[in-house]
C-alpha cells in the first residue's frame, strides 16, 4: 500500500488537535497505521536546546535565531515525511501521516519574524516559502473567529503560542485565512467551528483521506 500524508491546519483554538485525534482513532479502528506529528511542539523543544523559548519569542528576538528555527522546521518536516513514506511504503495496510499544523503556520515564521525585517533577505525568504508551498500535502483547514478562541482559552492568550493580546490574535487569524485563500489548490476542504453544538469533523476528514487513497492507488 501507499503511505499518505495529510496536514490539519487552521487558526488558534479551532479544534485542530481534537480533529486529528478523532481521525486517528477512526482510521485505526479500520486497520490503518496512523502516526501524528506536531512539528511546532518539536520546534519549541529544539529551541530550548538553543537557549530560546521557541515559537513567537524565537521569531522576534533577532534575525539569526528566526532564520535558524525556520530552516530547522522546514528540514525537520521534510525528514519526518520522507522517513514515514520510506518506512511504510511496502506496508500491506494503508498508512497515514497526520501533521498537526505545517506550511500555513510556517508562513508566520518566514514573514512575521525578525528575519523578514531585513529587506535584503526577502528573495531568500520568498524562495523558501515557494519550496514550502510546493511540498505542502493535502490539507484541511479548520478556523474559528478570534473571539471564540479567546472564549475557549478563557482569556489566557499568553498560552496561545505567545499571542498575548487580542490584536495579535486577530492579526494571526487574518493572516492564516489569507494564506489559505491564496493557495486553494492545497486546501481539500475548509470548516469554521463556532460556539454552537460540537461538530465532529472526523468523518468528513476520513472520507477525504480515503478519496486520496483511492485516486493514488
Amino acid at each position: 500500500m501507499t503511505a499518505f500524508h495529510l496536514c490539519v491546519e487552521g487558526t488558534k483554538g479551532a479544534g485542530k488537535t481534537t480533529t486529528i485525534a478523532a481521525v486517528r482513532a477512526s482510521l485505526e479502528r479500520e486497520g490503518w497505521l496512523v502516526e501524528a506529528h506536531a512539528l511546532f511542539h518539536e520546534g519549541n523543544d529544539w529551541a530550548t536546546t538553543q537557549g530560546f523559548e521557541g515559537g513567537v519569542p524565537m521569531m522576534e528576538c533577532a534575525r539569526e535565531p528566526n532564520e535558524r528555527i525556520v530552516r530547522w522546521l522546514i528540514e525537520r518536516a521534510r525528514a519526518v515525511r520522507e522517513a514515514f513514506v520510506s518506512a511504510h511504503a511496502s506496508e500491506e495496510r494503508p498508512a497515514l501521516l497526520l501533521s498537526d499544523r505545517g506550511w500555513i503556520t510556517l508562513h508566520a515564521y518566514l514573514y512575521e519574524g525578525a528575519w523578514a525585517k531585513d529587506a535584503s533577505q526577502r528573495a531568500a525568504i520568498d524562495a523558501l516559502w515557494a519550496s514550502v508551498v510546493s511540498e505542502a500535502p493535502v490539507t484541511v483547514f479548520v478556523h474559528t473567529k478570534p473571539a471564540v478562541t479567546a472564549e475557549r482559552r478563557r482569556g489566557a492568550l499568553d498560552a496561545v503560542s505567545g499571542l498575548q493580546t487580542e490584536e495579535r490574535l486577530r492579526a494571526d487569524y487574518e493572516r492564516r485565512l489569507r494564506v489559505a485563500r491564496e493557495h486553494p489548490q492545497r486546501i481539500a476542504r475548509s470548516w469554521e467551528t463556532g460556539t454552537g453544538p460540537f461538530i465532529d469533523l472526523a468523518p468528513d476528514v476520513v472520507e477525504i483521506v480515503k478519496s486520496v487513497a483511492r485516486i493514488t492507488q
